[in-house]
C-alpha cells in the first residue's frame, strides 16, 4: 500500500521480486533525459521503486537521527572528548565528501550506480555495531584509546556514506520521473522528517531514564541506541535491494575523467552556486557542533528537552515545506534561498542571548526551523536544475566535494578558536559573551557577509523577494479567530492526521498480509 503518498498501485503487485531491468517500455517516464537514454523499467517497476523508496527512507532516517546530533555529541563528551575534538568529530562527515569524486567515476564508467549503493551502505551501517561496543573498552585502554577509535569508526562510517549518497542520487536521478521529482522527494522528506522526529524523543527519553536509573553506566545507553540504529540501518538496505535500476548514462571509456570533473567550474551560474554553497556552509558548520555542546555541558538541559526542541524545528520546518514548494514553483527558487537566508542570519545572533533557563527563547530558535526548509529546498532545486542530466553524478560529486572540504575547515577552524577562547568572557550591559558565545557571534556574521555573495546568483525567469513580499501584502490579512485557526491546523491538526495515516497505514498493510 502507498499510504497515501504515491498513486494506489494494483494489489500484489509491489510482491514479486523487481528485476533490475526489463523489455517493457514505458515512454513516459524518460521526459528529460538525454537523446538515447532508454528505459527498460515498466510502470509498475517505476511505482514499486518508489514506494520501496519511501520505506527505505524512514529506516534510514531513524538510523541518521540515532547517530547524529546531540546524541553523537553526548557520546563523544562522555568517552571523554574535549572542545577540538568534538570539532573534528563534526569535520569528518564533511571531509569524506572527497569520496565523492571516486565514486562519479564509478558510476560514469560502470552506470551502475545501484550495486555501489547497496555495498557501502551496508559497510557503512555494520561500522555502528562496533561503535557501539566502545563502551566496553574503557576499563581496559581508557579514553583517549576509545576517542582515537571512535574518530576512525566515524571516518570509516561516513566515507561509505559519502560513496553511498552520491551514488543513491544518480540512481534516483534516473528513477524518478521528472515531472515528478520535486513532489516525490517533497512527500518523501516529510514522512522521513515526522519519523525522524519521533524517533529522536524516544532515544532522548530512553537516555535521560537510562542515566537516571544508572546514572554511573550511563555511557552503556548510547550503546543500545547504536546497536539499534545499526539494526534499523540494515532494515534500509533491505529495501533498498528491492528497487530496481534503470540503465545511467556512462561515459565514454576515451573521455578523459579530468576534463569531465572540469565541466562543472567552466559553467558561471554553476561556479556561483558553489562559492555560495561553500561560504555558507563553512559560516554555519563553524559553530554547529557547539550548539548541542552549549545545551549539554554550559546549558544543563536535558537530551528529552533537547530532542523536544529538534521535533519543534521539525514539525515547523516539514509542515512549511508544502508552502516553500508553491512559492518555489510560482517565483523561482532564487528568491525563496534569499529570504530564507536573511532568516537564518538571526539564529545565532539569539544564541547569544541565551541563559541556562531560558526555555522560552530556545523554543522561539528552533522556529527559524521555517527557514531551513525554504534553504533545503531552494538550493537542492537550484542544484539539479543546473547540473545536466547525463552528467549529474559529475557535477554533484564536485559541488559536493568542495562544500566538504569548507565545511571540514569550519568546525575544524571552530573547535581551535573555542578552545583559545575557553575562559574568556566579556560583559556589556545584559549581554554576557563567553566561551561558546564568542562562536555563536562570529558565525552570524559570517552568515551577513554571505548574503552579499547570494546576491550574484542566477536562475533564469525567477522573480525577484520584492515581488514575494508584495504579493504577500497584496493578500487579505486573516482575522484573529482565522490566524487561530491556521496556527492549530499546522501545528496539531496536521500532525495528528499525519501520523494517523501512517498507523492505518500500517494496520492496512497487516491485514493485507494476513
Amino acid at each position: 500500500m502507498f499510504c497515501q503518498i504515491i498513486k494506489q498501485p494494483e494489489a500484489n503487485m509491489c510482491d514479486h521480486k523487481i528485476k533490475p531491468k526489463s523489455s517493457k517500455m514505458n515512454d513516459g517516464y524518460v521526459q528529460g533525459k538525454p537523446q538515447g537514454w532508454e528505459s527498460r523499467l515498466s510502470q509498475v517497476e517505476v511505482e514499486c521503486s518508489l514506494h520501496y523508496s519511501i520505506v527505505e527512507g524512514t529506516y534510514a532516517a531513524i538510523m541518521g537521527t540515532l547517530t547524529g546530533g546531540a546524541f553523537l555529541t553526548g557520546f563523544a563528551l562522555g568517552v571523554g572528548a574535549e572542545d577540538f575534538e568534538i570539532g573534528l568529530l563534526a569535520s569528518i562527515p564533511a571531509l569524506m565528501t572527497l569520496a565523492q569524486i571516486p565514486a562519479s567515476y564509478m558510476v560514469e564508467r560502470t552506470g551502475h550506480p545501484r550495486r555501489i549503493v547497496l555495498q557501502s551502505a551496508v559497510a557503512g551501517r555494520l561500522i555502528w555495531f562496533i561503535i557501539a561496543l566502545l563502551p566496553f573498552s574503557l576499563f581496559s585502554f581508557g579514553e583517549r584509546y576509545v576517542i582515537t577509535v571512535l574518530l576512525a569508526l566515524i571516518a570509516a562510517s561516513n566515507l561509505f556514506g559519502s560513496i553511498t549518497r552520491l551514488s543513491w542520487l544518480s540512481w534516483m536521478s534516473a528513477l524518478v520521473p521528472t515531472g515528478r521529482m520535486g513532489k516525490f522527494f517533497a512527500r518523501r522528506n516529510l514522512i522521513n522528517n515526522g519519523i525522524a522526529m519521533l524517533a529522536g524523543m524516544g532515544a532522548g527519553q530512553f537516555l535521560d531514564l537510562f542515566r537516571k536509573e544508572i546514572p554511573r553506566a550511563s555511557i552503556f545507553g548510547f550503546s543500545v541506541l547504536f546497536a539499534v540504529a545499526a539494526a534499523v540501518g540494515m532494515v534500509s538496505v533491505r529495501y533498498l535491494a528491492k528497487m530496481a535500476e534503470p540503465p545511467i548514462f556512462s561515459a565514454p571509456a576515451k573521455e578523459s575523467y579530468l576534463k569531465i570533473l572540469r565541466l562543472p567550474l567552466r559553467e558561471k551560474n554553476f561556479r556561483r552556486l558553489i562559492a555560495f554553497s561553500v561560504t555558507w556552509n563553512f559560516s554555519t558548520n563553524f559553530a554547529a557542533p557547539f550548539f548541542a555542546v552549549y545545551m549539554i555541558q554550559e546549558a544543563g538541559l536535558s537530551y528529552f528537552f533537547i530532542g523536544s526542541l529538534a521535533t519543534i524545528g521539525g514539525v515547523i520546518s516539514m509542515f512549511s515545506m508544502k508552502y516553500w514548494g508553491e512559492l518555489s514553483d510560482r517565483y523561482g527558487n532564487e528568491p525563496i534561498l534569499r529570504i530564507s537566508l536573511m532568516g537564518k542570519c538571526i539564529y545565532p545572533f539569539l544564541w547569544v542571548l541565551t541563559t541556562p533557563n531560558s526555555y522560552l527563547l530556545y523554543i522561539i530558535i528552533n522556529m527559524t526551523s521555517i527557514f531551513d526548509a525554504g534553504l533545503g529546498l531552494s538550493t537542492s532545486n537550484m542544484l539539479l536544475k543546473l547540473a545536466p542530466k547525463e552528467r549529474n553524478s559529475v557535477y554533484l560529486a564536485v559541488h559536493g566535494t568542495l562544500v566538504g572540504l569548507s565545511s571540514t575547515i569550519g568546525p575544524i577552524f571552530g573547535g581551535m578558536l573555542a578552545s583559545v577562547l575557553k575562559g574568556t568572557r566579556i560583559s556589556m550591559g545584559f549581554i554576557t559573551l563567553e566561551h561558546f558565545k564568542f562562536m555563536f557571534l562570529i558565525s552570524g556574521i559570517f552568515r551577513i557577509f554571505v548574503l552579499s555573495i547570494a546576491r550574484r546568483l542566477n536562475e533564469p525567469q525567477a522573480s525577484s523577494v520584492s515581488d514575494i513580499f508584495d504579493a504577500i501584502r497584496e493578500r487579505r490579512e486573516p482575522t484573529l479567530p482565522e490566524g487561530f485557526q491556521q496556527m492549530i491546523q499546522i501545528l496539531i491538526v496536521e500532525p495528528v492526521r499525519f501520523i494517523g495515516e501512517k498507523v492505518g497505514s500500517l494496520l492496512n498493510k497487516d491485514e493485507n498480509n494476513n
